[in-house]
């Protein structure tokens, strides 16, 4: 079995269905669908990243989780 490279770098991958996986390459800043039938990938566009994926059992709905670069620290101090 000869392997093809689909991707540099993923951070999550997950299933859509029995044939495709979609995941965040950082290497090229996207969001790619992959068919591992055809051996097929694309990018889809509004997708901004880095990014974690889930799907429910039937690839209808999807839950995308962005990861922030920035945020804010809080220190809460508590009088006793």
């Amino acid at each position: 079995m000869v392997g093809t490279r689909v991707s540099h770098a993923t951070d999550n991958t997950d299933w859509v269905d029995n044939d495709r996986i979609v995941f965040w390459d950082s290497y090229v800043k996207q969001t790619i669908l992959w068919n591992a039938a055809t051996g097929g990938a694309k990018s889809l566009p509004g997708i901004e990243g880095p990014a974690t994926f889930g799907f429910s059992a039937q690839g209808r709905q999807a839950i995308i989780n962005r990861t922030a670069e920035k945020s804010d620290i809080w220190l809460l101090s508590l009088e006793k």
